[in-house]
């Protein structure tokens, strides 16, 4: 496990890259900003093992997981595809409730992935418009996120 580096345009490569908090700690908080962000996931984290959350992957992605100086948030994606539907219900109903608050007091942008439901982890790997124009490529290009099985 290990964060590749990332490429001339300040992604990281294609794919998804596991790695373990430690490591996403290492690589992402390069300024107090991003230490702050790092912080602020940390506390989100605490939240969810209070509430009982399985401990699925996550996967972090957004500006975050790039060389921007200064991201506005975390994504933060939460794999419940292999959970049981009370599980993931709660978890749902813990994000419907919570997501406003988590995004504009945490500075986390939460979302769970469900079975048969939207699949975040792949959307996620695209470049997306604000990115494609500050980095001159195409919105559907697609990028590295990081994935962190052990929280």
């Amino acid at each position: 496990m290990s964060i590749p580096q990332m490429n001339e345009k300040g992604l990281l490569p294609v794919g998804v890259h596991s790695c373990t908090l430690d490591e996403a700690e290492s690589v992402l908080c390069w300024n107090d900003h991003r230490a702050s962000l790092w912080c602020k996931l940390g506390d989100v984290l605490n939240e969810f093992r209070a509430q009982s959350f399985p401990r699925a992957p996550l996967f972090v992605d957004g500006s975050y997981v790039t060389d921007k100086p200064i991201p506005s948030d975390v994504e933060l994606l939460i794999d419940l595809r292999s959970a049981d539907d009370l599980i993931a219900g709660k978890v749902v109903l813990y994000c419907q409730r919570n997501h406003l608050r988590l995004r504009t007091d945490m500075l986390v942008d939460f979302y769970p992935v469900l079975q048969g439901g939207n699949d975040f982890a792949s959307f996620f790997q695209y470049v997306g418009e604000k990115t494609a124009c500050t980095k001159g490529l195409e919105a559907k290009d697609k990028k590295g996120i990081l994935r962190i099985d052990s929280w």
